[in-house]
Formats: C-alpha cells, structure tokens, sequence
C-alpha cells in the first residue's frame, strides 16, 4: 500500500508532456509568425502545428498554433508568454486553451 501511495504521488508531481492551442488575430502581416514563434519558444513551449487564415476585407489574420511543453498536470493557467503577445497592439485578440 505505502508503495502504491508513493507511485501516485511521484507520477502526480512528474513533468508530463502536455498541449494547447494558442489563437490569435493580428493585423494582416504583423507581428511576424518568426516573432511569435520566438516569443513561444523563449518560454520553453514547442511549436508542432501551425496555421493561417486572412478575413476577408477587415486586412486580419487568424493564427492557430498547437503547443507542446513539459509540465506539471495540475497546471492548467494561461501560459506565461500570453501576456507578451496580447500587450502588443499588432495582437487584436488572443485565445489561449489547453488540451
């Protein structure tokens, strides 16, 4: 029992691999995805998946981009380079879910 216990424990408090998706809508060319992908991967989150969508006539853009880091699995709060990204005014609006 005392070792079940302490399984549960360690694989509660171990880093697991985990994923999110981060959307955003900026201005049509601005900021550069070279430039969020920089700001994502400062904060130690990976990249796998991205995409874009132009909105007709209102010259935006949609990105969406699937994240991957290591980390604890109770954490579910908005990444720390969410902050970064929506005090940039290029950045109109910024949705942040983890999976």
């Amino acid at each position: 029992m005392l070792v079940l216990s302490g399984l549960r424990w360690v694989d509660h408090n171990m880093k697991q691999e985990q994923h999110g998706t981060l959307y955003l809508t900026t201005e049509r060319d601005d900021p550069k995805q070279d430039e969020i992908r920089a700001t994502v991967q400062r904060a130690g989150y990976k990249i796998s998946v991205a995409s874009v969508a132009y909105v007709g006539q209102t010259q935006q853009r949609e990105l969406e981009f699937k994240l991957q880091w290591h980390g604890m699995p109770q954490m579910v709060d908005s990444p720390p380079f969410l902050r970064e990204l929506i005090s940039d005014p290029r950045v109109v609006a910024a949705q942040w879910k983890a999976s």
